[in-house]
Formats: structure tokens, sequence, C-alpha cells
């Protein structure tokens, strides 16, 4: 599944990084603890031994991750572009191949960068068997293939009988100028929450217009009566113009 897919090499990120730059993680009894630290580098969450690979290796590491985060990088979507599941395949490749030349003898079966390396069940849509994600942030965000509804505005995709995977043209039509925003969520839990709109420039700037009226107006009323006296005189007054075309320059009033 192309989302968990990537959720994977996301998470891996930190991890590289943290793996560059302090070497392979310390045994689970160990981490958090000053015990176990066998090289110069330390490392401030005593997660890790402190024995960096070569310089050359690390940036080797830290170029590969920065290879794929341009890969990944959500502004696919504003280029219009697909993220098809062969080429974040080929990204979890290249992470995996850059950790095999950084360590050759290959890490600990308790390090995170393995763990979500080898626990490959998540593109296979059995979110159920992963473990790499467990306890952290990203749990929420991972999706069922087998299990989890579409839901486009407050419209739910439900598969139908058909052995064939139904298409969103089965609930929207054919035309290619339409935009649809379809969001998955976990069944039985509902709609997802809307989104607040996005406002406009146009719209931006006339509340931010509205906004400050309402504060000068607000500090007229507070100023002293006898210093606001003018605002009361008649050549104060924004209508005189009119009211001496009109013939009404006299105090005239109506009952």
């Amino acid at each position: 599944m192309t989302h968990n897919m990537r959720l994977r090499c996301l998470e891996l990120f930190y991890h590289i990084q943290q793996l560059a730059a302090f070497g392979p993680a310390k045994l689970p009894a160990e981490q958090g603890l000053d015990e176990g630290v066998l090289g110069p580098a330390a490392d401030p969450t005593k997660q890790r031994v402190g024995l960096p690979p070569e310089p050359v290796l690390q940036q080797k590491l830290l170029d590969t991750v920065e290879e794929v985060k341009a890969a990944l990088s959500s502004d696919r979507a504003a280029r219009r572009r697909a993220l098809p599941i062969a080429e974040v395949a080929e990204c979890l490749a290249k992470l995996r191949g850059a950790c095999m030349i950084a360590f050759p003898q290959g890490l600990p079966e308790y390090d995170p960068v393995r763990i979500i390396l080898d626990d490959d069940d998540d593109h296979l849509g059995n979110a159920e068997g992963a473990r790499w994600y467990a306890g952290t942030q990203t749990q929420r965000a991972i999706r069922d293939a087998l299990s989890d509804v579409l839901w486009v505005g407050f419209t739910k995709c439900v598969k139908r009988d058909d052995p064939e995977k139904p298409l969103l043209s089965d609930y929207f039509g054919t035309n290619d100028k339409s935009k649809v925003v379809v969001r998955p969520a976990r069944a039985g839990m509902g709609a997802p929450a809307k989104d607040a709109s996005k406002k406009s420039e146009g719209e931006l700037a006339m509340m931010s217009y509205y906004h400050q009226r309402q504060e000068a107006l607000r500090k007229l009323d507070q100023q002293d009566p006898d210093d606001a006296a003018h605002i009361a005189a008649g050549w104060a007054d924004p209508s005189a113009l009119r009211k001496q075309f009109h013939g009404m320059s006299s105090d005239i009033r109506f009952r």
C-alpha cells in the first residue's frame, strides 16, 4: 500500500540520521542509561552506542535521506504528479542499500532502522501484522487496505459485490476536469472532520480592514467628551454640502 510505504520512509528519515550521527542502537535494557556507550559520539538521547560510520559513509546516508525526501515530497500534489507504489518501493530500496553500505555487518535486530526495513507487511494491506509503528504517532496514520473506507465529502464509497475494485468514476462520473478530494478513514469511525475553509487574500484583506475600523471606532468611543466635541460641530458634518444643496442647511427637524 503506497500510503503505508511512504510512512515507513518518512519514519526512517529520523532514525537513519540518528544512525549516521551516533551509530547502532543500544541494547533495549541499556537505552536511556549511561551504560552501553562504545564510542566517542555520545548520543544525547542515550539510545545509541556512539560508534558512527566513517565520514564518507555518514554523508552517503544523509545524502540518500535528502534524495528520498525530495522524491516523496508533498509538493508532488501541487505539480500534479502521482506517486506510484513502484517509486516508493525504489526509495525504500535506496535507504536499505545505503544502510547496508554503511554497516555491511548488519544492524542489531532491535535497531529501529532494521525493524522498519524488515517489516514489510504494510504494503500488503495487513496493518494488523506490522509492528514498526507500534507506540508511535504514525500509528494513527496507518491505513488498512482491507478494511478502511474512502470518503469524498460526506459520500462513502462502498465496495460493490463485484470482485473488481470500484472506481471513483462510478460515483462522480468520468469528467477529467473534475477535482475530487478523497480521504481514507477507519471502518466504523464515520466521515472525517471537515477542514476549515481557506480564505482568499481578498477576504483576509477585507477582514483586516473591518477589524482596524472597529478598533478606530472603539477608540473614538473611549475618548474624553471634551476632546471629541469637534465631532458634533457643523463644520465636521460630512453631509453638510448635501444638506445645503437641498436647502436643509438650517436646523430642520422632522417629527
